[in-house]
């Protein structure tokens, strides 16, 4: 049994759902493993944060008149801006990104490219002589 069928408990329908979608396509491709969850867990909160703080923004806007009089930048602009900036780092270290696939294409094609050198006798790092 992988990790996409371990989903978190109490996660809220929208961290579930980004589980749900995200997960096993990672899974699939190898990129997540059970030592992950907590990373995947922190990555569906940011998910929901976000969607919190768009649906808020949305209804009251960027900027805001405080208690006090005093007119300024929403809170929840900064709350999805910190959630946002978290997602990244964190899509990142699971290839989640252009740049990120891009690398682990890269990695999958020099060890790809070192086993066939193996293969055909080509391994440099081992000949001795006899």
């Amino acid at each position: 049994m992988g990790i996409a069928n371990e989903k978190p408990k109490g996660l809220t329908p929208t961290a579930s759902r980004w589980w749900d979608q995200t997960v096993p396509e990672l899974e699939a491709k190898g990129l997540v493993a059970v030592e992950d969850e907590c990373g995947l867990r922190q990555m569906c909160e940011c998910v929901d944060r976000m969607a919190r703080a768009a649906y808020h923004l949305k209804r009251e806007g960027f900027v805001t008149t405080f208690a006090n009089g005093i007119t300024g930048i929403n809170h929840w602009h900064k709350i999805w801006q910190q959630a946002a900036e978290l997602y990244n780092r964190l899509a990142v270290q699971f290839g989640m990104t252009p740049s990120a696939r891009i690398k682990l294409k890269l990695e999958d094609r020099a060890a790809d490219d070192a086993m066939r050198a193996l293969l055909a006798g080509e391994d440099d790092d081992n000949d001795e002589e006899e």
